[in-house]
């Protein structure tokens, strides 16, 4: 452990690996690209969800199709798994998003489920919904 220092400071550490306690600016994650595929109450025949971002964090966007209903509307896979299920949190990225009442459904080391307490508008484009994710393992 290094020396105390004269200021506060926050240590964190990634994949067990302890950071520097001393390092300015951002905290920048980088990685693979998880991959997206639309839930089973997206509806019939919705629009390929789009994901942005990493395992550790991202954005999505998706939209629906034909009757859909409250219940799975995305499926995050990561690009590579966690060795224990990680914490997902989730925050609508718009008002409409927000009115669907988004929550983490399920969570395994391979990804995690994005479900509605409401169903979405019918036929919706994959730009009309929108969210962002952050993953701590």
């Amino acid at each position: 452990m290094p020396a105390p220092f004269a200021v506060p400071y926050t240590q964190a550490a990634v994949d067990g690996t302890i950071l520097p306690p001393a390092f300015a600016g951002h905290l920048i994650i980088t990685g693979a690209l998880p991959t997206v595929a639309a839930g089973a109450a997206n509806g019939t025949a919705p629009p390929a969800p789009t994901v942005t971002g990493n395992d550790t964090r991202g954005a999505l966007g998706f939209g629906s199709g034909a009757t859909p209903g409250a219940g799975a509307q995305v499926v995050v896979t990561f690009a590579g798994p966690y060795s224990v299920a990680p914490v997902v949190t989730v925050a609508a990225g718009n008002a409409a998003t927000q009115a669907l009442g988004l929550f983490v459904s399920a969570v395994t080391v391979n990804g995690f489920t994005l479900s509605s307490a409401t169903a979405p508008t019918a036929s919706q484009a994959a730009t009309i919904y929108a969210a962002a994710f952050q993953v701590i393992g």
